[in-house]
Parts: structure tokens; sequence; C-alpha cells
């Protein structure tokens, strides 16, 4: 069996789906998931992924929402360094109390 690398896949998605040309090969991760038996990029169902899956280990996907509630307790942590909070700043959008 001839195995195609998921550069040469890339290449092969671009032909036949118009929607990957306008991503690097770089940026398809997030987008489509790689099968290994077929050796062709398919696209992801839901979610994102943060990072590439590089040596085999599991990847995670999260949607927007659960981004924006990390980037909030993230910045709440901050905060809590200089003695302040998130919670005095309701302008913010306040993520779920099991967040902070």
């Amino acid at each position: 069996m001839n195995k195609r690398s998921q550069l040469e896949a890339f290449f092969l998605l671009n032909r036949t789906d118009p929607t990957a040309r306008k991503y690097t090969f770089d940026e398809i991760p997030q987008r489509y998931v790689w099968n290994e038996t077929d050796m062709i990029w398919h696209v992801r169902k839901h979610g994102r992924q943060i990072g590439r899956n590089l040596h085999g280990e599991r990847s995670i996907n999260i949607n927007d929402q659960q981004i924006q509630f990390y980037v909030l307790d993230e910045i709440d942590k901050l905060l809590k360094s200089i003695g302040k909070s998130l919670k005095q700043f309701n302008q913010l959008p306040q993520p779920p109390p099991c967040y902070l």
C-alpha cells in the first residue's frame, strides 16, 4: 500500500474541497481530521482543535464558548494576583461559577 503524507493529502483536499483552499496547511487540523486508515482529511463535525496532534496524543476539541470561559478564567486569575476579581467588571461577560 502506498502511504500518502498529510501534505500530499492536503493538496488532494484542495483539489476536491473549495472550502479547504482558504486554509493553510497549518490551519487544516483546526477544521479537518486526519484519517490514518484512508490517508485523507475529513471535515470536523464540531468544535475546534487546539494545537496539532503530532505524536499521536489525544487532541482537545472545544467550542467557542468553552474557549471564552477559559480565557475569562485566566483573566480572573491575573486580576486576583493584584487583589481584584472579574466580578468587579460588570461590563465583561461572566463565565459560570464552575469556571471561576
